[in-house]
């Protein structure tokens, strides 16, 4: 989405380097010109590379996350992204926990699913 900034600052910076060298009527705006576009075109190249091997990390801590927490398991379990549906048939330890959670609440009556929600606020922001 910022790839349109992106452009119109190299742009706007060759319209600069362009006056510079005509007004100074050098050639050394041009070397740095040069040096900046490369050094622009070397950073987008990367940071399209790192960025996408950041999206593939998280999607699968992500899955850990999940099949570890679907599975009851008490240590990481990781699973094959293409099959998610053999991850969920085994798995007993996120609905003992939900009915744990859920019987807290019911004892508790209105005071504990008002501690569960803000809980689980405080765990979303921490």
């Amino acid at each position: 989405h910022t790839q349109y900034i992106a452009i119109f600052v190299a742009v706007l910076g060759v319209m600069v380097a362009a006056i510079q060298m005509a007004f100074t009527q050098r050639g050394e705006s041009a070397r740095d010109l040069l040096r900046s576009l490369i050094t622009f075109g070397v950073a987008s190249a990367f940071s399209i590379a790192i960025v996408q091997a950041l999206v593939a990390f998280g999607d699968q801590f992500a899955n850990c996350i999940v099949t570890t927490a679907v599975r009851g398991a008490n240590d990481w379990q990781c699973v094959d992204l293409d099959q998610k549906p053999a991850v969920l048939e085994a798995g007993n330890g996120f609905r003992d926990t939900m009915k744990g959670v859920m019987g807290f609440s019911a004892t508790a009556g209105t005071v504990g699913i008002g501690l569960m929600i803000t809980i689980g606020i405080l765990t979303l922001l921490a």
